[in-house]
């Protein structure tokens, strides 16, 4: 009766449903626990508890993205919060550990160019294009060569835009132009803006929420947040970053300016902790690669990059130095023997080498946000590690 539309029977239905969900997932009976805590759904769309199980049972089964967003929602229904929120901190610092079936999707093309020869492409770097920024910064990146670039691959270090769409566009134009797009986030790429589709439309709850997304989106056009082996011996690895006040003051300071930077940001974690989440995120990558050069004898080629700064000796420019860097992010460059990081933020195209690494900006975007009408990217691998990175026309 309830199932055919009894009102009076739903919530009881739901119980039901919920109650034996649970039972099931005592059991790590996952498969009946999820169909159960569906059940409770249909039952009662509105009631959070449903929601609560069915994200237990899919982290049973390690989805964990799909369980923090499930999650989420269920902390914005009425007498969910505090119960949906202790669960999302739960399974908040499972995802850097990137056991889901989707991550392992996802860690699979990290060798699928791994048997192509050295030189058998080049690579080129861009950060900081802001592509939201006004139609000249569209048209740039539309009128970039159809078949210059067909076979190579281009870096994104962050900044593409301050919007999910604005990223999709971006992405999805450089896509179109390279074999391979490789890109981290920025922190205009994690910002939830009001009166924008990341608030009304979309709806992300949190920064981890539009990451998540991201994911997702670079997953169907093709686009790669994750480090891979593009040809023999040759690695590209994105490493996700955060700022860290103890860029400017050291281990454990803690800023008492009484600023709040990259407000429209949300971290569950907390602001300063977020860069933690994100460097336990490239670990399991690095070891990987460590791995790998470890049982081959040889360390081979390998660029890293990133938004954020690495090292205290880069400038920060005209950008606030407490919200600029991450000094850990070195460790993690040298780890994987990279001679050459690129990096953003800061607007500064510039080149230094700190510890026997060469360090590079070229962004599209000056300091008051301006750009050549004809931008260049920058070409870092031809045939080898370039030794000293130049601009390469677009067009």
């Amino acid at each position: 009766l309830a199932e055919a539309g009894d009102q009076s029977l739903q919530q009881s239905l739901a119980v039901y449903s919920s109650n034996r969900s649970q039972a099931f997932a005592k059991l790590n009976q996952w498969t009946f626990a999820l169909a159960d805590g569906e059940a409770a759904k249909r039952a009662s769309p509105k009631w959070f508890r449903a929601y609560i199980r069915v994200g237990h049972a899919y982290l049973g089964q390690n989805h964990t993205e799909v369980a923090y967003k499930t999650f989420l929602f269920a902390s914005t229904l009425e007498s969910g919060y505090q119960e949906a929120i202790q669960a999302c901190g739960r399974v908040l610092w499972q995802l850097p550990q990137l056991a889901s079936p989707v991550a392992t999707r996802r860690m699979r093309r990290f060798a699928e160019d791994a048997h192509r020869p050295r030189g058998f492409c080049r690579i080129f770097a861009i950060s900081d294009v802001h592509i939201d920024h006004g139609d000249s910064v569209v048209n740039w990146a539309n009128g970039i060569s159809a078949t210059e670039f067909k076979n190579d691959i281009l870096l994104v270090a962050g900044d593409l835009g301050d919007t999910f769409n604005a990223v999709k566009i971006g992405l999805s134009t450089f896509k179109k132009k390279f074999r391979r797009v490789f890109y981290v986030p920025g922190n205009h790429d994690m910002w939830i803006r009001p009166n924008t589709a990341d608030s009304t439309k979309f709806k992300f709850k949190d920064s981890i929420d539009k990451l998540l997304a991201m994911l997702d989106m670079c997953d169907n056009i093709g686009a790669e947040m994750m480090p891979a082996e593009v040809m023999t011996d040759v690695y590209v690895v994105p490493l996700l970053s955060w700022w860290a006040a103890s860029f400017v003051g050291g281990p454990g300071y803690v800023p008492d300016d009484g600023l709040r930077y990259d407000a429209f940001c949300k971290w569950p974690m907390g602001d300063e902790v977020a860069h933690k989440w994100f460097l336990q995120w490239n670990n399991r990558f690095l070891e990987r690669i460590q791995e790998q050069q470890r049982e081959r004898g040889r360390k081979g080629e390998a660029v890293t990059f990133s938004h954020f700064l690495p090292v205290s000796e880069l400038p920060c420019g005209g950008a606030p130095s407490l919200a600029s860097g991450c000094l850990e992010l070195e460790g993690q460059i040298h780890s994987v023997g990279a001679t050459l990081h690129i990096w953003g933020h800061t607007h500064i195209s510039m080149r230094s080498v700190v510890r026997g690494v060469t360090y590079q900006q070229h962004s599209l975007m000056g300091a008051e946000y301006g750009h050549a009408a004809q931008a260049k990217f920058l070409k870092v691998y031809d045939g080898s590690l370039v030794k000293e990175p130049r601009s390469h026309n677009v067009y």
